[in-house]
């Protein structure tokens, strides 16, 4: 057997297997597990973990129209975005992409797919926003199907959702029917802007009121309805960035009943609570929903450990700490929501629930890489380490301590939340399809290594 390269000598862990043992690569797949594999490269893994590349679904490298005339503008775009993605372990991203006005949906995917192809260092899947769900958009699904395009994104955050609900019904039902997977941001519109602008009448705009402007009763009211909705078009369901303890048991409730529908967590609703928005900048916390109580804490971490939560995901949405900050800004106008996570979310996660949790290595790539791939249709080309499967591997150093320092880090966002915390275990070199894009604290690939990763149908059980 021809092989091209060998990752030799680490411990190998999937969800189906820990051991040490070699893999051996030839075009960018895996061909090989064994011992003694030889080749003309040979990458030592001795005494690391060998790790399947973490799948993150959830992120925001292109910049979209605002109703205002206005445009919402990341600090990251693909290159520095994906960039981001490869230093911290992760090898596929699923990033959402807004059509311009007036824009159709696969025209849009179109030019970010080629965007993407041109920047990115990582795989990636596209999510389009169905901002004005006509019916020409809502036609438009099944034709994105047949070209490979198999997620779209929907607010029930936004005003709009609740004009045209009876059309996002029928966006819901297309999807069922074509095997689109919706993600779906719940919190209720109507609860956010008639408390924010109650508490904006009161005097009441700072940063210390963000919570209340936006509870855990609205996330709990938007996940309801999103279930409910989904029931009545016959189309599964994925929930992005669930905080709150109420959205959990309302999920726990739909999946008690056998319906379909999976949810995402994400650091900010993990490590903290909503006295951080007290602080002096405590601007810089916000994100859609807001951090939560102690007892949302419990339920994240519950959740992810039960199975009741599927995936850990990033929302990687980053900006310059002096927009966030900007003395403009309050609960009556918006905060700008959103932080830059992708240099942090696996090693962050790692030192939180392997070595202060307990948790396997196993359980922990199942909530950052296979669950993610068997929902969305990827596996087991991707989110496992498997002959016949794509080379995307991490290799993983669990004894290296680093503290977060955001000046050295890939994305462009100028801060972190968790700048200056120490977390061990650390990726040390990260590969995409048999190619290492980053090795020992530096990129080593060119931009234009990612490609759009061909997903099938997204799944339709609980059990994927």
């Amino acid at each position: 057997m021809n092989i091209e390269t060998v990752v030799k000598g680490g411990r190998v862990v999937t969800p189906a297997m820990d051991a040490v043992t070699d893999i051996g690569i030839t075009d960018g797949r895996v061909v090989a597990m064994g011992p003694d594999l030889t080749a003309p490269e040979i990458i030592d893994a001795s005494g690391k973990v060998v790790l399947p590349g973490g799948i993150d679904m959830h992120v925001h490298l292109s910049d979209s129209p605002l109703p205002t005339g206005q445009r919402m503008k990341w600090a990251d775009d693909f290159v520095a975005g994906s960039r981001a993605a490869a230093a911290g372990g992760i090898t596929t991203i699923g990033n959402m992409s807004y059509a311009e006005t007036n824009e159709p949906l696969l025209d849009a995917l179109r030019r970010h797919d080629a965007e993407a192809s041109d920047d990115s260092v990582v795989d990636y899947l596209l999510h389009v926003v169905v901002a004005d769900p006509t019916p020409e958009a809502i036609a438009e699904i099944g034709k994105m199907h047949l070209e490979g395009f198999n997620t779209i994104k929907l607010f029930l955050s936004r005003p709009y959702f609740e004009k045209h609900a009876e059309e996002y019904l029928e966006v819901l039902r297309q999807a069922g029917r074509s095997g689109v997977l919706p993600l779906i941001h719940c919190e209720d519109s109507a609860i956010c802007l008639h408390l924010s602008g109650k508490l904006h009448a009161d005097g009441c705009s700072s940063a210390k009121y963000y919570g209340d402007s936006r509870p855990d009763f609205a996330e709990e009211t938007a996940v309801v309805r999103a279930l409910g909705l989904a029931r009545a078009a016959d189309c599964p369901i994925y929930i992005v960035h669930v905080s709150s303890k109420e959205g959990i048991e309302a999920i726990q409730r739909s999946r008690l009943r056998g319906w379909p529908v999976y949810a995402e967590t994400r650091p900010l609703y993990l490590y903290q609570t909503d006295d951080v928005y007290s602080d002096e900048d405590g601007a810089k916390w916000v994100g859609r929903p807001p951090v939560r109580h102690d007892k949302d804490v419990t339920s994240m971490w519950s959740g992810l450990e039960s199975g009741m939560i599927d995936t850990y995901c990033s929302d990687h949405a980053p900006w310059k700490l002096s927009e966030k900050l900007d003395p403009s800004l309050n609960v009556g106008n918006s905060f700008l929501a959103g932080h830059a996570d992708l240099d942090t979310l696996l090693p962050q996660f790692w030192d939180h629930a392997i070595r202060r949790r307990g948790w396997s290595i196993q359980r922990f790539v199942e909530v950052t890489s296979t669950n993610a791939a068997r929902i969305f249709g990827l596996f087991p080309q991707k989110g496992t380490i498997a002959v016949g499967s794509d080379a995307d591997l991490v290799i993983w150093d669990p004894e290296l301590v680093r503290s977060i320092d955001s000046s050295t880090w890939q994305s462009n966002s100028d801060f972190s939340l968790y700048e200056g915390e120490t977390f061990t275990g650390w990726p040390i070199l990260t590969m995409v399809r048999g190619t290492v894009v980053y090795r020992d604290g530096k990129i080593v690939t060119e931009s234009g290594h990612g490609r759009r990763a061909i997903a099938g149908t997204p799944a339709r059980t609980g059990a994927y």
